[in-house]
């Protein structure tokens, strides 16, 4: 699930540009990795975790 979080998070950033006039091509595949999406999975794991732990206590 995190893997999914970081790609879409990296198309909202695509999407963005191109609402504020400076379109980029898709990020997907290894470009993605050059655009911090391994970075972006390990926030989003680390966010996930913290949710699922938190839900399985209440």
């Amino acid at each position: 699930m995190p893997e999914v979080a970081a790609g879409w998070h990296l198309c909202f950033d695509v999407a963005e540009r191109l609402l504020d006039g400076y379109p980029v091509g898709p990020i997907r595949g290894r470009k993605a990795r050059d655009h911090g999406w391994e970075g972006l999975r390990e926030i989003y794991a680390r966010q996930l975790e913290e949710t699922c732990l938190n839900q399985q206590m209440v």
